[in-house]
């Protein structure tokens, strides 16, 4: 009798011992994703709040709080408001318009591994993997530089540089365009890596299905992918109007005079003017 309570009693213990080992393994590996979503969420996004109470003086560098007066002084400049958040859906929907159709045709066309579809794949992805403002520099030279050359030698047309202070004060019609390919360009990569994802969730049966039933590809697209891939499209969009929403870097270095709404708030905020080079 002593002796099956003795075994009982180590096999309880074990299992106590081997519980607790558990709950520490658990809590040690969920230790780093819990510090780091406190510490680049919670605090971030409070400092945020914070912000919004404080004035940015920069020349100097110093914040002070004013309160309410950040509040004050957007409402009552609704009119330049109103052209920041213009610029802003202006830049939304021109994307959304043109990447979540093109996304779809070219990760479907991917996802079925049709000809120079691996290429596609690859070029397509390296705007995600390229440094934003390599891009950048690479983009407004190609603006300046190619585009000019190409429309003078080939076209006769004479052009100032596409990307360029004297363009931005004289018109900023072409560097509108050129700022709405940018970001249609950049717009690409993480939208057909989710369709992709997406793609890849759907049973390949219903492809087999659709094809004994005679469907081409394009109805395969239009009338299985899409429908099944709905949620991934309303995440694009959500994601799409959250990026050009917050976008400060792009307008603030090429578009500095008919800022997005980010970019308008920090002028708002702060008074900062635009600096011609």
């Amino acid at each position: 009798m002593q002796g099956e309570l003795g075994v009982y009693m180590k096999a309880k213990n074990s299992l106590a011992a081997n519980k607790k080992n558990g709950k520490i393994f658990f809590w040690t590996m969920m230790a780093l994703p819990y510090l780091q979503f406190i510490i680049f969420y919670i605090v971030v996004n409070f400092n945020n709040v914070v912000l919004s109470f404080k004035f940015y003086d920069k020349n100097t560098g110093l914040t002070t709080f004013v309160w309410f007066d950040n509040f004050r002084a957007v409402i009552g400049d609704i009119d330049v408001l109103w052209l920041y958040f213009k610029n802003s859906i202006i830049f939304f929907l021109a994307n959304l318009l043109v990447v979540i159709p093109l996304t779809l045709l070219f990760g479907y066309y991917i996802y079925r591994k049709f000809f120079f579809g691996g290429f596609f794949k690859v070029f397509l992805f390296l705007p995600s993997v390229i440094c934003c403002m390599v891009l950048l520099i690479f983009y407004k030279n190609f603006m300046n530089g190619a585009i000019v050359e190409i429309a003078d030698k080939y076209i006769g047309v004479q052009m100032d540089p596409i990307l360029s202070s004297q363009v931005a004060k004289d018109g900023y019609t072409y560097m509108w365009i050129a700022l709405l390919l940018f970001g249609i360009i950049m717009g690409y990569s993480g939208s057909i890596l989710l369709y992709l994802n997406a793609m890849s969730q759907i049973s390949v049966s219903i492809f087999e299905a659709a094809k004994i039933d005679g469907a081409t590809p394009f109805a395969i697209m239009t009338q299985i992918i899409v429908p099944l891939a709905a949620s991934t499209t309303s995440t694009v969009f959500v994601l799409t109007f959250i990026g050009y929403w917050n976008d400060f870097q792009i307008p603030m270095v090429y578009l500095p005079s008919h800022p997005v709404a980010a970019y308008g708030m920090y002028r708002i905020q702060t008074g900062a003017e635009t600096q011609w080079s």
